[in-house]
């Protein structure tokens, strides 16, 4: 019976910690601050932003307490606690590295023993004797981390936050996970607890510094919602009563608005050190959307990447139309937009660093398509013609 509740211990676990993880190049326009996309599919977006982090120092930041926020460790000794802030002590500041959470440093006791590289000074706690409790314990790069004390793995939860969760090593069935959390709105204690419902169970991981914008991609996922619309913007008629065709010189005007929203990103909440320009998404090839629809940047515009922003446009375009014998025209201009959600995937650089990562989030807008203008015979109603306006 031991023996069945470890296999399906083990098994639970490998499935719950798998994941998928896919590579991201980014791409810089040489000489420009114009970031340049790529045709993608929804593949880019499945990705948890928490494992883009590793080597990355971070602070860790709790939600609930209002006045301590920051995850620190003590000057010495293996006591944890929450900070008001990073005190550039470095111990507010942690890796996200084999499924642990690793000091970055400034303890004492610790930095004076701790010589091996193949070891980890990490957040853990003494199981059985006390799972409450969190403390700095080190560990082995390489352990197996159903079997040391000190796994926790980040878990997504409301607002775009995380839960921090300890591994259960009671090898029960149901497993009994501890949520590291304040134990209060203002205090400094940290606690193990079963429980995750409130706000104090909430983490947001930030890396330290400033960082660049590299690349910015649109995605088109399941739980965007991303549709054509159609405006009619001018109306002309025109009448031809003679006997031959004439020619018919039309002037109309458009106006549209365009806006753009990049909502806070998911989990990792990152520091830009200028904002860059981008395009709006835009419909490659068929107006229909669906998954996989390939998505690129309106690079012939320009945005601040983090802004929220509209703008307003007024053009009048002319043309010609053959209008044919006795015949009584109707032109009508329209200006097709997409309006709605799409997911973006932004790859970002510290400043003065090689290193990249990727956070994801949901912009959200209008944006221009194109223009149209159709005739229609007025007697009959009749469709005549369709012309692509430039805009």
């Amino acid at each position: 019976m031991l023996m069945k509740k470890i296999c399906l211990l083990l098994v639970g676990l490998l499935a719950m910690f798998s994941c998928e993880q896919e590579n991201l190049e980014g791409i810089v326009q040489s000489g420009a601050e114009q970031v340049q996309t790529r045709a993608t599919t929804s593949s880019i977006a499945d990705f948890n932003p928490i494992y883009e982090l590793d080597g990355i120092p971070v602070n860790i930041l709790n939600v609930g307490n209002t006045s301590r926020r920051y995850l620190s460790c003590a000057p010495s000794g293996s006591e944890m606690s929450l900070y008001t802030k990073d005190d550039g002590s470095l111990r507010q500041r942690w890796y996200i590295t084999f499924n642990n959470i690793a000091s970055v440093g400034g303890n004492e006791s610790y930095n004076s023993s701790y010589n091996s590289p193949f070891e980890l000074v990490v957040v853990g706690f003494n199981y059985p004797a006390n799972i409450t409790d969190p403390k700095l314990v080190i560990v082995a790069e390489n352990d197996n981390p159903l079997l040391t004390p000190t796994f926790y793995s980040f878990v997504s939860a409301r607002g775009g936050y995380y839960n921090i969760r300890a591994a259960d090593k009671s090898m029960q069935i149901p497993m009994n996970f501890q949520y590291l959390q304040s134990d209060s709105r203002s205090g400094t204690a940290l606690k193990n607890k079963s429980a995750a419902s409130s706000d104090l169970a909430l983490w947001e991981v930030v890396p330290v510094g400033e960082y660049e914008l590299v690349d910015l991609e649109y995605v088109y996922t399941s739980v965007d919602n991303f549709n054509p619309t159609e405006v009619i913007c001018d109306r002309d008629t025109y009448e031809n009563p003679s006997s031959s065709v004439v020619t018919w010189n039309y002037t109309v005007t458009t106006k549209y608005t365009e806006s753009s929203n990049f909502s806070k990103t998911e989990g990792v909440s990152v520091s830009i050190s200028n904002g860059l320009s981008v395009g709006l998404p835009s419909v490659a090839g068929s107006p229909s959307i669906g998954i996989n629809t390939t998505m690129q940047q309106q690079t012939s515009k320009s945005w601040t990447y983090g802004n929220s922003d509209s703008k307003e446009f007024i053009t009048t375009r002319t043309g010609n139309i053959p209008v044919q014998p006795h015949t009584t025209m109707r032109l009508e201009a329209s200006v097709f937009m997409y309006e709605g959600t799409v997911t973006y995937v932004a790859t970002l650089r510290k400043i003065g660093d090689t290193k990249t990562f990727r956070v994801k989030g949901k912009w959200e807008g209008s944006c221009f398509s194109e223009f149209s203008a159709k005739t229609y015979d007025v007697v009959t109603g009749r469709l005549l013609n369709t012309y692509t306006l430039e805009k």
